[in-house]
């Protein structure tokens, strides 16, 4: 799957899921907070992770780096092109205190959302690098993941694997 075409599904399927009206109701700060932390749960439970399952939990990074990225205010089209340029890149060193922080600080009020989005790039670029899968491949199995979740349960939501 092209980047432009999971991101286009990803930010449609939770536009209904959410029962939002457009990209722009991502931009609360509820919703920030929720695709903000949620990368760092998903990249935590990457690390737990076993190696079986280190690809299904490097989905959900990349999902979650793909909302989180439209909450802060950044177009389909640069998140698109971000995900493109991932397929290149091998690994970063990237600290997930790096992110937390910079959340922080747009919370308080004295950060910026590029920022965020750009520890939000590095730790997805680290976690794609790290289990050596193309975003494309990685997109499709978590496309077909969160797809048969929705099927069955009416949700994204909830905890633990093969749920």
């Amino acid at each position: 799957m092209k980047a432009h075409e999971y991101v286009q599904w990803l930010i449609t399927t939770n536009l209904k899921q959410l029962q939002l009206a457009d990209d722009s109701d991502f931009g609360t700060p509820e919703l920030m907070a929720n695709f903000g932390f949620g990368i760092l749960e998903e990249y935590f439970e990457y690390t737990k992770a076993t190696v079986e399952n280190q690809p299904k939990e490097a989905g959900d990074v990349l999902a979650y780096f793909v909302l989180l990225s439209v909450s802060l205010g950044f177009s389909r089209d640069h998140v698109s092109a971000r995900l493109a340029s991932t397929a290149t890149e091998k690994s970063l060193n990237s600290k997930v205190d790096e992110l937390a922080g910079a959340l922080k600080r747009v919370f308080r009020g004295d950060g910026s959302p590029a920022e965020v989005e750009m520890c939000a790039y590095s730790l997805l670029l680290w976690t794609i690098g790290s289990v050596s899968i193309p975003v494309e491949a990685l997109a499709d199995l978590n496309r077909t993941k969160l797809t048969d979740r929705l099927e069955r349960l009416g949700t994204f939501e909830g905890s633990g694997d093969n749920r």
